[in-house]
């Protein structure tokens, strides 16, 4: 193993011993829409937004169509915490819902590990030839680089930690969708959910540092001593 993977090894080990603590963020957002359309009769979309401060929002839309086609929605944001339903029955004529739970947020991302974690939750159900999806979409980014991003439509259980050499500006935008279409006779159902967390662990205090410093200085004196270099 060279010198420089030792050296980053050694400070994830070190910056790892720290207190995880969450992340603080500023003007976070929880944007939540819905929309159902039943047949001959529509009932969105509807939407409404959150600066973090009320918590929780929710929104929702019902239709109901002259036929007995029916279409529900219903989106949900908490602070760490977002769902949304969508629920379509058809009868007669087409029927279709839609919600949708957001949440970004900018945070300062300190020296050290951060790590983002989630538990996402899709659940559905169809009926003849109807449509059900459940949609995770997750970016996260630290001056502007992308450390993660991904789009998931099955139920995922995560985490993983990131090494961050200097403090930056993050953030991170998530994205849940549940939608259901059904047509003549069929029925669609969608459920999807997801807690989600991102915690930091800064880098230890100067002193600590400076231990490291010379455990690394002392490894770098062994493979001298093993490996002279050679005279040209």
């Amino acid at each position: 193993m060279t010198l420089r993977p030792c050296i980053a090894a050694a400070l994830l080990a070190c910056a790892g011993l720290a207190h995880a603590i969450p992340v603080v963020f500023t003007n976070p957002a929880y944007p939540v829409s819905t929309q159902a359309d039943a047949g001959d009769s529509s009932d969105g979309p509807n939407a409404d937004a959150g600066d973090g401060s009320v918590l929780p929002l929710q929104r929702s839309a019902q239709a109901l169509g002259s036929g007995g086609d029916t279409a529900s929605a219903v989106a949900f944001a908490d602070a760490a915490l977002l769902a949304a339903t969508a629920d379509a029955n058809s009868i007669l004529g087409p029927a279709s819902a839609s919600a949708v739970a957001l949440f970004n947020g900018s945070f300062d991302a300190l020296a050290g590990i951060l790590t983002l974690s989630f538990d996402f939750d899709a659940q559905s159900s169809v009926l003849g030839a109807a449509i059900a999806d459940n949609v995770l979409a997750i970016t996260l980014l630290v001056d502007g680089s992308t450390l993660f991003d991904g789009i998931f439509d099955s139920s995922t259980l995560y985490s993983q930690d990131f090494f961050i050499p200097r403090a930056g500006s993050g953030f991170i935008d998530l994205s849940l969708i549940s939608s259901a279409d059904a047509f003549a006779g069929d029925g669609a159902f969608a459920l999807g959910s997801v807690n989600f967390a991102l915690d930091a662990a800064p880098l230890p205090e100067p002193s600590s540092l400076g231990l490291l410093a010379a455990g690394i200085a002392g490894i770098s004196w062994v493979r001298l001593r093993r490996h002279p270099r050679s005279s040209r």
